[in-house]
């Protein structure tokens, strides 16, 4: 690796474009950051996390095709573009390694490349619910840590009494939420 090679390696900046409520924009806002990006002349890679909707691929995919109907034209600027496959119920074992590749490709890219961009899902399969509150103290979307209140006890809507309702979703499936209940 030349000097200037790990120069750009350390600098190499990953921009993470996410938002939990899906539809939002994120896949469009990715693939704006990456052109223009790369007009300036910084080299760039793209992942796109969503597998479902694949909506930052199709951009890519798309501009891709449309350098090519342009044929002498200014050629439009692409990023190197990854997308990553999911399988429908991978084992702890199976989503750890898809967790190391991720890892690795990030860290590949970012020897490669100044800047790598990541257009992520619109929720990574888990999801909280809480219910019954008297009222929350956080928004959807806040980062909480661990000992933070989060909400007042509460007996509203259908309820036997006074509690916080805690559940855990994961794909849409509820799993037992003591499982991230530290005791």
């Amino acid at each position: 690796m030349s000097v200037d090679d790990a120069v750009r390696a350390k600098s190499a900046r990953v921009i993470v474009v996410g938002n939990e409520k899906g539809g939002s924009g994120k896949s469009t806002v990715a693939m704006h950051i990456a052109v223009a990006l790369s007009r300036s002349g910084q080299d760039v890679a793209t992942i796109d996390l969503d597998v479902r909707q694949k909506s930052f691929t199709r951009y890519v995919d798309n501009r891709r095709a449309w350098d090519k109907l342009k044929s002498g034209a200014r050629k439009l600027d692409i990023p190197e573009h990854f997308c990553f496959g999911t399988m429908s119920s991978p084992s702890t074992d199976e989503e750890a390694a898809g967790c190391r590749a991720f890892e690795e490709t990030v860290n590949t890219l970012a020897d490669r490349y100044g800047v790598v961009v990541i257009d992520t899902p619109g929720h990574d399969g888990y999801l909280t619910r809480y219910a019954h509150n008297q009222s929350a103290l956080v928004k959807v979307g806040d980062s909480v840590i661990r000992g933070e209140q989060i909400a007042l006890m509460g007996s509203t809507g259908h309820s036997t009494g006074p509690h916080v309702h805690f559940e855990v979703l994961h794909n849409g499936t509820q799993i037992d939420p003591l499982i991230f209940v530290k005791r």
